[in-house]
């Protein structure tokens, strides 16, 4: 298993990733599947 931490958004197919986990508002996509893991209340959506 590697652990990558970024600050940016990746191509997850191109780059190769299987699971990437985000924190915030995710744009619209047909390609990903998103399930929200938690709320945190010391983060809002925009």
């Amino acid at each position: 298993m590697e652990l990558s931490l970024d600050d940016r958004d990746v191509d997850l197919a191109a780059e190769g990733f299987d699971v990437v986990i985000r924190v915030g508002t995710l744009a619209d996509s047909a390609n990903l599947i998103a399930r929200r893991l938690f709320l945190d209340p010391l983060i809002r959506a925009c």
